[in-house]
């Protein structure tokens, strides 16, 4: 869910993923904190199939607009 252009220096990244879709990445290489908060819980349920692609195409377009990668 990070995406395929974060956290790809040789430092990596550190995060974690909350369980109502949030998440927090820390890319090192780059310096670069990346937040998303979600509440993908409510109303519906937990809906993983479709919170985990959002996740990682919202860190893609972070890299992107920031010419990462």
């Amino acid at each position: 869910t990070l995406g395929t252009r974060l956290g790809r220096g040789r430092r990596g990244a550190i995060g974690h993923l909350g369980w109502t879709g949030c998440s927090l990445w820390i890319d090192l290489d780059q310096e670069l904190v990346c937040v998303l908060l979600t509440n993908h819980c409510h109303p519906g349920g937990s809906d993983r199939a479709r919170i985990n692609p959002f996740r990682a195409a919202f860190h893609n377009a972070v890299a992107s607009a920031l010419r990462i990668g």
